[in-house]
């Protein structure tokens, strides 16, 4: 259950993060100075690891490109792929498949000692043309599916040890999502996509991801309800990932989160939160800012208090390379930094919390 404000709560909000953060008084413009110890470095300590994506802002040669890269090597430790490994960027035709952005994002990702994430194989989005339009059989879609997981563990294998294999099976009703692989294949094609991960690396950990599952609902009864009859089965499952997509002051409760996180836990499954963000009206406004610092702890100390959840992932390094704004008009701010790589209260409140304090 979303949390309920009283009238005045952002005024009050307010006060409190300034109390939290202890950074009444600091200038939102100040960048993180060398003697602030980076993120990775306090997470680590704290047995997680912290990640977020390359973005699009990533290859660019000018001065963004450059502040880009030196926040995403000097705050995390973990780096995962956006859309660089989704089906219709990589795989683009029957028989091409184009890894120059990927094998970038591991070159880097190599360089500065960071876990790579590879994201996704299945999902109802982002399918090539040359492939929800043809006229195929299940048992040509399965050969296409079977083949294009094992091109692309076996090219990243050593390299990417993560993977989303399936991704936002169940819609927002609640119910299994009808999607071109559930129409091609059947109800069983989720199963399927674990086994054929499975059978193409043996050593990778292998993930459900999807939204709207952080805290209990009923959306998130029945991807539990999924993975319960999965692992039932002994089909290859290592754990859950729970994308974390916010409005500011709207998280589950503290409650609802640990309840939530536990059930999945018990069966055996690591947690991550994979694509956290938490968006506002913009322009944003201090109280906004100081609100959202609040919920960024809310949710990050979640997962410090459950012993499954190893790392926390966000959707953006900083605003300007957010996917909200182009979803949500009116809606951004969503990040650590902001669009001029600043970093924003919610950054300080992670760096307090995983220094303890």
């Amino acid at each position: 259950m979303a949390r309920r404000w009283r009238p005045g709560w952002r005024a009050a909000a307010a006060t409190l993060a300034c109390l939290a953060l202890t950074a009444c008084g600091e200038k939102r413009g100040t960048p993180p100075v060398s003697s602030t110890t980076p993120l990775r470095t306090l997470a680590a300590r704290r047995g997680i690891a912290i990640g977020a994506p390359t973005g699009s802002t990533f290859q660019r040669t000018d001065a963004a490109g450059d502040s880009l890269r030196a926040i995403l090597a000097r705050e995390f430790d973990m780096v995962w792929s956006g859309n660089w490994l989704k089906f219709s960027v990589v795989h683009p035709a029957p028989t091409t498949y184009d890894f120059s952005w990927a094998d970038s994002m591991v070159a880097f990702a190599q360089a500065h000692q960071m876990t790579v994430r590879g994201h996704t194989f299945v999902w109802h989005n982002q399918i090539p043309s040359w492939l929800t339009g043809g006229s195929w059989t299940p048992a040509q879609v399965d050969s296409i599916l079977a083949g294009h997981i094992a091109t692309l563990m076996a090219h990243f294998k050593g390299k990417i040890r993560i993977w989303d294999v399936v991704n936002e099976a169940v819609d927002d009703n609640a119910q299994r999502r009808t999607t071109f692989w559930s129409t091609a294949l059947g109800p069983g094609y989720i199963e399927r996509a674990f086994r054929l991960a499975r059978a193409a690396d043996s050593t990778a950990l292998l993930f459900y991801n999807d939204y709207n599952i952080e805290g209990t609902s009923a959306k998130a009864d029945t991807v539990y309800a999924l993975l319960a009859d999965l692992k039932s089965r002994g089909v290859p499952v290592d754990g859950v990932g729970m994308q974390g997509h916010f409005i500011v002051g709207q998280l589950p409760s503290g409650a609802s989160l640990a309840a939530n996180f536990a059930r999945f836990a018990a069966l055996g499954l690591k947690i991550e939160i994979t694509e956290l963000d938490i968006r506002m009206s913009v322009p944003a406004t201090a109280a906004d800012l100081a609100v959202q610092a609040l919920d960024y702890r809310t949710i990050v100390g979640a997962c410090l208090q459950t012993p499954a959840c190893d790392a926390v992932e966000l959707s953006a390094v900083y605003d300007g390379d957010s996917w909200v704004p182009g979803t949500f008009p009116g809606q951004g701010a969503a990040n650590l930094f902001d669009e001029s790589f600043h970093p924003k209260p919610a950054y300080t409140a992670l760096s307090n919390l995983l220094s303890g304090k």
